[in-house]
């Protein structure tokens, strides 16, 4: 159990709390306000964990360099595959316009690039919010069970 270890562990194990924050129950009715909670699970989860984009993704570490690391990546692989998967039947009960897999994973990434690119401090903390803030206006727009006041 090296160093490389430990880091699959701690990848898993972020993996796991990132889970279990979106999965956790919603107190809505509302479909739409389901996805918004979502999204914003989302975003507090990486300001309360600032590196968890680098350890999901294991990008300091070569999957070669321990058996762990493989096993590591699919079970985190498969884990944000369940919860994009929970996402995307949420804005399926809700309604969309587009193709809801691929409004879900848009926002996915426009969030994760928004956030990586804080990290490189390339935006600062007010620009990483209006990012993150236009993403989830985007995403609930799409929304065809939207009201005004989830917008």
């Amino acid at each position: 159990a090296g160093k490389v270890d430990v880091y699959a562990a701690l990848a898993w194990r972020t993996a796991l709390t990132h889970v279990e924050q979106m999965s956790a129950p919603i107190d809505a009715v509302d479909p739409v306000r389901v996805v918004a909670e979502f999204l914003d699970r989302y975003i507090a989860f990486h300001r309360e964990n600032p590196l968890a984009l680098r350890l999901l993704a294991l990008t300091d570490v070569d999957k070669s360099e321990s058996v762990s690391v493989g096993e590591a990546k699919n079970r985190i692989d498969t884990a944000l595959g369940e919860l994009i998967d929970s996402v995307t039947r949420a804005v399926e009960n809700a309604g969309t316009d587009v193709v809801p897999r691929a409004l879900v994973l848009n926002a996915w990434a426009a969030m994760n690039g928004a956030v990586s690119l804080r990290q490189r401090r390339i935006v600062d903390q007010p620009m990483l919010d209006a990012m993150l803030a236009i993403t989830r206006a985007d995403m609930l727009r799409h929304l065809t069970g939207a009201s005004n006041e989830n917008r």
